[in-house]
Protein backbone atom coordinates (compact mmCIF):
# COMPACT_ATOMS: atom_id res chain seq x y z
CA UNK A 1 0.00 0.00 0.00
CA UNK A 2 2.77 2.23 0.52
CA UNK A 3 4.87 1.63 -2.02
CA UNK A 4 1.86 2.13 -4.20
CA UNK A 5 0.98 6.16 -2.10
CA UNK A 6 4.39 6.84 -3.01
CA UNK A 7 4.36 6.17 -6.54
CA UNK A 8 0.87 8.11 -6.91
CA UNK A 9 2.69 10.90 -5.06
CA UNK A 10 5.88 10.82 -6.81
CA UNK A 11 3.81 11.36 -10.22
CA UNK A 12 1.65 14.09 -8.51
CA UNK A 13 4.77 16.41 -8.13
CA UNK A 14 6.30 15.38 -11.67
CA UNK A 15 2.69 16.23 -13.26
CA UNK A 16 2.76 19.68 -11.07
CA UNK A 17 6.42 20.01 -12.05
CA UNK A 18 5.89 19.71 -15.78
CA UNK A 19 2.43 21.78 -15.21
CA UNK A 20 5.11 24.54 -14.10
CA UNK A 21 7.63 24.12 -16.73
CA UNK A 22 4.84 24.35 -19.87
CA UNK A 23 3.25 27.64 -18.04
CA UNK A 24 6.85 28.97 -17.76
CA UNK A 25 7.65 27.93 -21.63
CA UNK A 26 4.14 29.68 -22.68
CA UNK A 27 4.38 32.77 -20.72
CA UNK A 28 8.13 33.25 -22.24
CA UNK A 29 6.84 32.72 -25.59
CA UNK A 30 4.13 35.50 -24.73
CA UNK A 31 6.48 38.10 -23.52
CA UNK A 32 9.53 37.16 -25.55
CA UNK A 33 12.43 38.58 -23.74
CA UNK A 34 15.85 38.86 -24.36
CA UNK A 35 17.24 36.13 -22.10
CA UNK A 36 15.62 32.80 -22.77
CA UNK A 37 17.72 30.11 -21.04
CA UNK A 38 15.71 30.34 -17.54
CA UNK A 39 12.22 31.54 -16.55
CA UNK A 40 11.67 32.55 -12.89
CA UNK A 41 7.86 31.75 -11.92
CA UNK A 42 6.57 33.17 -8.16
CA UNK A 43 3.28 31.44 -6.99
CA UNK A 44 1.47 34.11 -4.66
CA UNK A 45 -0.99 31.44 -4.22
CA UNK A 46 1.05 29.58 -2.08
CA UNK A 47 1.62 30.79 1.57
CA UNK A 48 4.86 32.64 2.37
CA UNK A 49 6.88 29.92 4.64
CA UNK A 50 6.69 27.66 1.35
CA UNK A 51 8.66 27.31 -1.69
CA UNK A 52 7.00 29.30 -4.01
CA UNK A 53 9.58 30.72 -6.02
CA UNK A 54 10.87 28.43 -9.09
CA UNK A 55 13.34 28.85 -11.66
CA UNK A 56 13.09 27.12 -14.45
CA UNK A 57 15.80 25.82 -16.82
CA UNK A 58 14.14 26.30 -20.35
CA UNK A 59 16.24 24.53 -22.14
CA UNK A 60 16.27 21.14 -19.97
CA UNK A 61 12.90 21.79 -18.66
CA UNK A 62 13.23 21.72 -14.93
CA UNK A 63 13.15 23.08 -12.13
CA UNK A 64 16.72 23.89 -10.91
CA UNK A 65 15.95 26.25 -7.79
CA UNK A 66 13.06 26.48 -5.27
CA UNK A 67 13.07 28.96 -2.81
CA UNK A 68 11.07 30.95 -0.39
CA UNK A 69 10.33 34.28 -1.62
CA UNK A 70 8.82 38.16 0.35
CA UNK A 71 5.83 39.55 -0.46
CA UNK A 72 4.92 43.19 0.18
CA UNK A 73 4.02 44.51 3.99
CA UNK A 74 0.32 45.58 3.06
CA UNK A 75 -0.37 42.49 0.44
CA UNK A 76 -1.17 40.46 3.20
CA UNK A 77 0.12 38.13 6.06
CA UNK A 78 0.81 34.32 5.24
CA UNK A 79 -1.13 34.86 2.22
CA UNK A 80 -0.56 37.91 -0.32
CA UNK A 81 -4.30 38.94 -1.72
CA UNK A 82 -4.42 42.63 -2.04
CA UNK A 83 -2.09 44.13 -4.82
CA UNK A 84 -1.65 47.20 -6.33
CA UNK A 85 1.02 49.26 -9.02
CA UNK A 86 0.40 52.22 -7.27
CA UNK A 87 3.65 54.23 -5.53
CA UNK A 88 3.90 54.03 -2.42
CA UNK A 89 1.46 51.61 -1.93
CA UNK A 90 3.61 49.27 0.43
CA UNK A 91 2.22 46.33 -1.90
CA UNK A 92 3.04 43.21 -4.21
CA UNK A 93 2.45 43.69 -7.82
CA UNK A 94 1.77 40.43 -10.64
CA UNK A 95 2.10 39.37 -13.81
CA UNK A 96 5.32 39.57 -16.56
CA UNK A 97 8.61 41.48 -15.39
CA UNK A 98 12.26 41.44 -17.01
CA UNK A 99 14.99 41.51 -15.30
CA UNK A 100 17.56 44.03 -15.67
CA UNK A 101 20.64 45.80 -14.31
CA UNK A 102 22.18 44.97 -10.67
CA UNK A 103 23.45 47.05 -7.97
CA UNK A 104 24.42 46.87 -4.28
CA UNK A 105 22.20 48.42 -1.48
CA UNK A 106 20.82 48.73 1.26
CA UNK A 107 20.33 44.57 1.05
CA UNK A 108 23.52 43.58 -0.78
CA UNK A 109 23.23 42.39 -3.81
CA UNK A 110 20.52 43.19 -5.57
CA UNK A 111 18.83 43.03 -9.17
CA UNK A 112 16.19 45.64 -10.57
CA UNK A 113 13.27 44.62 -12.48
CA UNK A 114 10.93 46.07 -15.10
CA UNK A 115 7.39 45.56 -15.11
CA UNK A 116 5.81 44.48 -18.54
CA UNK A 117 1.95 44.96 -18.01
CA UNK A 118 0.52 47.98 -18.43
CA UNK A 119 -1.40 49.09 -15.08
CA UNK A 120 -0.48 45.99 -13.17
CA UNK A 121 3.01 46.17 -12.75
CA UNK A 122 4.35 48.66 -14.66
CA UNK A 123 5.64 51.01 -12.10
CA UNK A 124 8.22 48.74 -10.82
CA UNK A 125 11.22 50.30 -11.37
CA UNK A 126 10.04 54.11 -10.27
CA UNK A 127 8.72 52.16 -7.30
CA UNK A 128 11.93 50.43 -6.76
CA UNK A 129 10.80 46.74 -6.67
CA UNK A 130 13.98 44.52 -6.44
CA UNK A 131 15.33 40.90 -5.59
CA UNK A 132 17.56 41.39 -2.75
CA UNK A 133 18.50 39.38 0.22
CA UNK A 134 16.52 38.88 3.74
CA UNK A 135 19.93 39.25 5.40
CA UNK A 136 19.51 42.67 6.68
CA UNK A 137 15.94 42.96 6.76
CA UNK A 138 14.22 43.24 10.28
CA UNK A 139 12.68 39.64 10.49
CA UNK A 140 14.63 37.48 8.03
CA UNK A 141 12.31 34.52 8.59
CA UNK A 142 9.26 36.13 8.21
CA UNK A 143 10.23 38.48 5.53
CA UNK A 144 8.11 41.12 4.42
CA UNK A 145 8.81 43.94 1.58
CA UNK A 146 7.56 47.09 0.29
CA UNK A 147 6.84 44.93 -2.96
CA UNK A 148 10.70 43.90 -3.18
CA UNK A 149 11.15 39.44 -4.19
CA UNK A 150 13.74 38.88 -1.17
CA UNK A 151 15.46 35.63 -0.90
CA UNK A 152 17.47 33.81 1.70
CA UNK A 153 21.40 35.51 1.05
CA UNK A 154 22.57 32.21 -0.12
CA UNK A 155 19.81 32.11 -2.36
CA UNK A 156 19.56 35.79 -3.78
CA UNK A 157 23.39 35.92 -4.94
CA UNK A 158 23.15 32.05 -7.11
CA UNK A 159 19.66 33.46 -7.96
CA UNK A 160 20.61 37.24 -9.41
CA UNK A 161 23.88 35.92 -11.47
CA UNK A 162 21.70 33.45 -13.26
CA UNK A 163 18.68 35.52 -13.77
CA UNK A 164 20.52 39.11 -14.68
CA UNK A 165 20.24 41.01 -17.84
CA UNK A 166 16.78 40.09 -19.30
CA UNK A 167 15.07 37.34 -18.15
CA UNK A 168 11.25 36.48 -17.36
CA UNK A 169 10.00 36.25 -13.98
CA UNK A 170 6.24 35.47 -14.05
CA UNK A 171 4.14 36.37 -10.65
CA UNK A 172 1.11 34.03 -10.45
CA UNK A 173 -1.19 35.46 -7.94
Amino acid sequence: MSLIVLLSFNLFVSQINFDLVDFARKKQIEYNPPSKKYVVIIDYTKPMLTDRLFLIDIESNKIILKSQVSHAIKTGNSYPNYFSNEIGSEKSCYGAFITAETYYGKYGYSLVVDGKDKGINDNARKRKIVFHSTKKMTNPNYPLTYGCFATSDDINLKLINMIKGGSLVYVIH
